[in-house]
């Protein structure tokens, strides 16, 4: 038997990301859009990397460094070659550049990751302590730039800079702090964690609701919102909430499946705007997408147990 919690998480994690791009429910309440597109389903990229940082621990030598980074970057290009019909020949010099170097779409996140990563394993040998306080300050710094963006705190250059998503959800800001979570997690033994309860989850729910809410009436309901403080707070407390629930099972492809979820989920998303519906907010697109994501992204790791670095 093999305990899925976590895998159950990740799967989670990816469905949140596939509905935030699905903008979902916008088209019937702004409202309760937001506060599950920039609200609840933001967990999804946090999570993620939690889960990242927990397994990071595995690499003990220079030797599983290589062999760690050399599958992350293999998995790069795959997918950007995957992806490259979709924007090749459509972008300038400058989105071309981007797309190739910082991801395009979704795939920032494998780049964000390799980065991170490089960080990560130099840092390892560092004090509790010291890490807690280098994702703390790096994690309300990026957030901060965020919100500086959207209140247009600055102007000329420095504005254009600042709405530009890469400057603050990046390997810096957003994914080496909660690597670093995960890895303290898992450094710490889970069991040794502590288990704050579901009130204390419950509270940091609201507070990460209240949040976005405000954010809101701040900025309206058309301003992205990648980063928030409340996120530093509910993640690590969802993931080990979780990590301590018990579920036994069968099935070792869970994991396999979410990641095939988030890594296909965009390209299921274009083709059903350009050919199965004109309205990207059409209703159409819950059953359209998610009809054909599952089933595919189940012949993926199906494929995957031939192709190696597919997934």
């Amino acid at each position: 038997m093999r305990h899925l919690s976590i895998d159950i998480l990740k799967v989670t994690a990816a469905f949140f990301v596939v509905f935030i791009h699905l903008d979902i429910l916008r088209e019937l309440n702004t409202t309760v859009s937001h506060l599950l597109v920039n609200g609840i389903f933001r967990l999804s990229v946090p999570l993620f990397l939690i889960i990242t940082g927990y397994f990071f621990t595995r690499i003990e030598t220079g030797k599983d460094f290589i062999k760690w980074i050399s599958r992350m970057l293999i998995l790069y290009v795959v997918w950007s070659i995957i992806y490259l019909p979709f924007w090749l020949g459509k972008a300038g010099v400058v989105t071309t550049l981007i797309n190739i170097f910082n991801g395009y779409y979704a795939l920032w996140y494998i780049t964000g990751v390799i980065l991170a990563g490089c960080l990560l394993y130099l840092l390892m040998g560092k004090p509790a302590s010291t890490l807690i306080i280098l994702s703390m300050i790096l994690y309300i710094s990026g957030t901060l730039l965020q919100y500086a963006a959207n209140l247009n705190v600055f102007s000329g250059i420095i504005s254009k800079v600042l709405a530009f998503t890469p400057s603050h959800r990046n390997f810096l800001f957003d994914c080496l702090p909660f690597m670093i979570i995960g890895l303290l997690i898992r450094r710490a033994g889970i069991s040794n964690v502590k288990n704050y309860g579901l009130p204390i989850v419950a509270s940091a729910f609201a507070l990460l609701i209240a949040e976005s809410y405000l954010n809101l009436k701040l900025f309206g309901a058309d301003k992205q919102l990648d980063m928030m403080f409340s996120l530093l707070l509910i993640s690590p407390l969802l993931f080990t909430y979780i990590m301590k629930i018990d579920i036994l099972g069968k099935y070792k492809h869970l994991s396999s499946f979410a990641t095939a979820v988030y890594l296909i989920h965009p390209a299921i998303i274009f083709i059903g705007q350009d050919y199965v519906y004109d309205d990207k907010l059409s209703a159409l697109r819950y059953l359209f997408v998610i009809g054909v994501l599952v089933p595919v992204s189940y012949v993926l790791v199906k494929l995957n147990s031939k192709v190696k670095y597919l997934l």
